[in-house]
């Protein structure tokens, strides 16, 4: 995740059809903590503290531009959503 945010930061130059393409890179490219699955199907937050900070290291170590962390906190909880409960 954030090696592909590094790379949208930066220029790129490259072949579109015929056309040579230079862009200067998208600045606002950020990191959307969504949680995911581990290799048993089992489903993982990852917005608890030490996420966020381990993220915030991150960010800082790679130096990207923008800091910024999204949090998606609609969860699906065994096959149902939180809503329903």
């Amino acid at each position: 995740m954030f090696n592909g945010m590094y790379a949208a930061q930066q220029s790129q130059d490259f072949l579109f059809g015929n056309a040579e393409v230079e862009t200067s890179g998208n600045p606002l490219a950020h990191a959307i903590l969504r949680g995911g699955q581990d290799e048993n199907g089992k489903n993982h937050p990852n917005y608890y503290t030490d996420n966020l900070l381990e993220s915030i290291e991150i960010y800082e170590k790679m130096g990207l531009k923008i800091r910024l962390l999204l949090l998606t906190l609609i969860m699906i909880t065994l096959g149902r959503s939180i809503w329903n409960k």
